[in-house]
């Protein structure tokens, strides 16, 4: 018996997903994330740009979701950014997750040392 295969465009068209899952997964892992985040602050900085290198929109995610989720939780503030695509002014934004964080203050407003 021959089992009828679908067309190559969705054969291509889920592998193009399946590589986006994995490409968030590795962008948005927690424990990079963190790390980068450490080496921002390292230098006095409160805010960090995570920047895919591709034109994805991958909010979406599994891995985008749960680290929003997380940072989140930890007390970050998250926001999503969109990008033009400027070689193809067309076509859907992409987006950058901005993660920010405040100097901790002490009760007179100076900062804490």
């Amino acid at each position: 018996m021959t089992r009828k295969l679908p067309p190559r465009a969705v054969l291509f068209g889920r592998a193009a997903a399946e590589a986006r899952l994995r490409y968030a997964d590795t962008l948005f892992a927690p424990e990079a994330v963190f790390a980068t985040m450490g080496e921002v602050v390292s230098t006095g900085g409160t805010r960090l740009v995570v920047r895919p290198d591709r034109p994805f929109d991958l909010r979406d995610t599994p891995a985008a979701v749960r680290l929003v989720e997380l940072l989140e939780r930890e007390g970050f503030t998250t926001k999503w950014q969109p990008i033009d695509n400027p070689e193809s002014p067309d076509a859907a934004p992409h987006y950058h997750l901005v993660v920010t964080w405040s100097l901790a203050r002490e009760d007179d407003g100076t900062v804490k040392s």
